[in-house]
């Protein structure tokens, strides 16, 4: 049960990253970390969703390497 007063809460993107990382672990149970967090289990299921969704983070390195052909003399 919520007991909250139905305020929006907000939460960054790290928040959000972190408690979808909760229900990641094997035996997690999504409803368990919602709860604890003071969540419905839905927000949590879709931040999980939304983070599959966005694209990996670019490294700093190019993800490959330009080849470069030398001419035989």
């Amino acid at each position: 049960m919520i007991t909250e007063t139905g305020r929006r809460r907000w939460f960054s993107k790290d928040d959000k990253a972190r408690i979808a990382e909760e229900t990641l672990v094997p035996g997690a149970v999504v409803s368990e970390i919602a709860r604890r967090h003071g969540l419905t289990p839905q927000q949590v299921f879709t931040w999980r969703r939304q983070a599959r969704r966005q694209p990996a983070p670019v490294a700093d390195d190019p993800p490959f390497v330009p080849a470069v052909v030398d001419a035989m003399a």
